[in-house]
């Protein structure tokens, strides 16, 4: 961890220009597509560089593709989708179709799903994390942050396999945190999250929830065994 002073970035401690949405506000839905109902109250925000806010948009519409378009979502992410995500899509249909990494695979039950860049999307929740980090302690977290879903299967034989690592690796967070730990977040049915911080041994888990569906957690650990029993 790196102390800052506040003209800091929140990831790599350039001067900052601006401050940057955590998560990025494009994820959540605009009053016009709401009727009325306002999601982007009270948004947290981090000091930040222009590469880790304006120059990485995006990176922010690859994220909200992919939050926003999965099938379990509330009806929050439904209608975004239906909104934003598609008024995005049908104005620059070859940028969208790039953020696609192959062809459109076979799920049991006669669904589909689209395949996409697991490295970028955990580059993006590492973000996430880390902005949420210095929020909350206001020092920049330096240390790489492991990322684990159960929204995501890995494309295996033009099938998915079930991710047992993100799922064993989602529980152990999830025991870190505790079964009493509350949720946070001014927006639930947008965003929410559940955080934790040991100082000896370094231990920071972080769960997150988008539209109530899509979960996700990030770890950074000195000692797994102990912190996380993995």
């Amino acid at each position: 961890m790196t102390r800052h002073t506040s003209a800091a970035c929140y990831s790599c401690q350039q001067p900052a220009v601006d401050r940057e949405h955590v998560p990025p506000r494009c994820l959540f839905p605009e009053q016009k597509d709401t009727h009325g109902i306002d999601y982007r109250k009270q948004l947290l925000t981090v000091p930040s560089c222009r590469a880790h806010n304006t120059d990485k948009s995006g990176e922010d519409e690859f994220l909200l593709l992919v939050l926003a378009s999965y099938f379990e979502n509330n009806a929050v992410g439904n209608e975004h989708t239906l909104a934003k995500v598609k008024r995005a899509v049908n104005r620059m249909p070859s940028k969208f179709r790039q953020m696609i990494t192959g062809e459109v695979v076979p799920v049991s039950g006669g669904g589909k799903a689209l395949p996409i860049d697991r490295g970028r999307f955990d580059r993006e929740i590492e973000l996430i994390v880390k902005a949420l980090y210095f929020a909350h302690h206001g020092i920049v977290l330096a240390r790489p942050v492991t990322i684990a879903t159960t929204a995501l299967r890995c494309h295996a034989e033009s099938q998915l396999d079930l991710g047992l690592d993100d799922l064993r690796e989602v529980e152990a967070v999830q025991g870190f945190l505790g079964p009493n730990s509350p949720f946070r977040g001014e927006n639930p049915g947008v965003f929410q999250y559940r955080f934790r911080c040991e100082p000896k041994p370094f231990a920071l888990g972080v769960e997150m929830l988008f539209y109530e569906a899509f979960r996700v957690v990030g770890w950074v650990v000195e000692s797994p065994i102990t912190a996380f029993n993995l």
